[in-house]
């Protein structure tokens, strides 16, 4: 159990940090912010962002050491989730496209000229982005 001392100094390194620093919570906040308030980003699903969360923290565990467990935890959640999961496959957008996406899955395959006729009205083109009407973020 720690002592009154050692919570005293906790908690002086927590105030000095938080003075200096936007806390994570204020960083996500202020984030979320961004991503809401952006019309490129209003089809957006939560699962799309928490793809790309995992796949980020992933990919900045390689610089954060720190982080590397939990990656591969959240990572093995996230395909568990992908694959198996299929009870309300709702919150999940059909398709999202950029020319830096694997084009692996099928959701990843862009759209030919012909489907984007077809599809219209079922999806947003921003750019080479294309992202399958699906339930909103937020």
């Amino acid at each position: 159990m720690a002592r009154d001392g050692e919570i005293d100094q906790r908690q002086k390194l927590i105030e000095l940090v938080d003075i200096k620093y936007p806390s994570p919570q204020d960083r996500a906040n202020a984030i979320w912010g961004i991503i809401r308030s952006d019309k490129l980003l209003a089809n957006m699903t939560d699962w799309d962002l928490l793809c790309f969360c995992v796949e980020y923290i992933a990919m900045q565990s390689q610089q954060f050491l720190f982080f590397q467990e939990p990656a591969k935890h959240l990572n093995n959640l996230l395909y568990t989730a992908h694959y198996y999961v299929h009870d309300d496959d709702t919150y999940k957008s059909t398709s999202i496209t950029y020319p830096g996406s694997s084009g692996n899955g099928l959701g990843n395959k862009p759209f030919n000229t012909e489907q984007r006729k077809e599809s219209e009205g079922k999806s947003e083109i921003i750019g080479d982005l294309i992202i399958e009407k699906g339930s909103n973020v937020g």
